[in-house]
């Protein structure tokens, strides 16, 4: 067999570690199904307070966020509060 068409060798661990990633990954979209509309608000005005009384969002410090799509918690507060501190936010792009 070529080596250029040959598919890569994934050792034991990592083989294991990537099963584990993605069963993690399929439990926590899960849980943000079953969390519904009301509780994503909750969990997004919660983080947004949490944040907020931390050193995080201090002195124009930059934070990198996510833009929340689909069921993620909305981050859309978060970046508010870091506008009103004056504080770079930066986001991920594909």
């Amino acid at each position: 067999m070529n080596s250029t068409t040959a598919a890569p060798v994934i050792p034991a661990a990592a083989g294991e570690f990537i099963a584990r990633r993605d069963a993690l990954r399929q439990l926590l979209r899960a849980r943000r199904r079953a969390l519904g509309a009301a509780g994503r608000a909750a969990a997004a005005h919660a983080i947004t307070r949490h944040v907020a009384a931390t050193r995080w969002l201090q002195g124009a410090r930059p934070i990198g966020l996510y833009v929340s799509v689909g069921l993620e918690v909305s981050t859309e507060a978060l970046r508010a509060l870091a506008r009103r501190r004056r504080c770079p936010v930066y986001c991920p792009h594909q």
